[in-house]
């Protein structure tokens, strides 16, 4: 069964900014759930909505975050 995902974000915790990285971790604390924790459609959907994202810059973004071990 597929996961219903939403998209919405945490507020800004303090010193964080609006880096991919910080609006990755926002999404994660109001969803309570990890974007490591997602499958690949699942993944790219959420990044694609929260970073504004093409398709293919999120797969391309994905294959940079594996490549570098993010």
């Amino acid at each position: 069964m597929k996961r219903e995902l939403r998209y919405n974000l945490a507020p800004k915790a303090p010193g964080e900014g609006d880096s991919n990285r910080d609006v990755m971790n926002r999404w994660e604390r109001a969803q309570g759930i990890k974007l490591r924790d997602l499958t690949d459609e699942e993944w790219l959907d959420v990044v694609e909505s929260i970073l504004c994202l093409t398709p293919w810059e999120a797969r391309e973004y994905l294959e940079y975050l594996r490549a570098s071990g993010a």
